[in-house]
């Protein structure tokens, strides 16, 4: 399900987290993709209900919540 974009991992969390991310990825111009499941059948082992994922695989930022700002969480992975 990783690609070459940051990817976002959501697991059981609601529309407004993943639209704070898609929305911020989107007015930033930083491609996103966005994989959305449960926490059925194992996914437990992530261990936190979002999680951002650079191109190169490496995990980048995790929480169970969505931050009060994701376009400054984008912005500082970025480099901006």
């Amino acid at each position: 399900m990783l690609g070459p974009d940051f990817t976002l991992l959501a697991f059981g969390v609601n529309d407004t987290a993943v639209a704070a991310f898609a929305t911020a990825a989107s007015s930033l111009r930083v491609p996103l993709k966005i994989v959305r499941d449960t926490l059925a059948d194992g996914r437990k082992a992530y261990e936190a209900r979002l999680m951002l994922v650079r191109p190169d695989r490496y995990i980048v930022w995790v929480s169970n919540d969505a931050p009060v700002d994701a376009a400054r969480v984008i912005a500082r992975l970025v480099g901006r």
